[in-house]
């Protein structure tokens, strides 16, 4: 499956906030190298850690992650 619609929006985010991925990955408790790999497009958001994402940036999950079941 590919994941990097995600990886650009959150790359993006991330970007326009001027945060560092370090700075993100605490902010959200989780692991910086999450944080890589989503971006990478290498792993697949787990529910929670899409949710505590687009509360930081007080924009909706689907916002941050769209979903195009036709591109599946």
């Amino acid at each position: 499956m590919d994941y990097v619609l995600y990886s650009n929006n959150l790359f993006k985010f991330r970007t326009q906030e001027n945060i560092s991925q370090e700075q993100l990955a605490k902010a959200v408790g989780i692991c910086r190298t999450t944080i890589v790999n989503l971006e990478k497009g290498t792993q697949e958001p787990r529910i929670q850690t899409a949710y505590r994402l687009a509360a930081y940036f007080h924009v909706a999950v689907t916002e941050l992650f769209p979903y195009y079941p036709e591109a599946i």
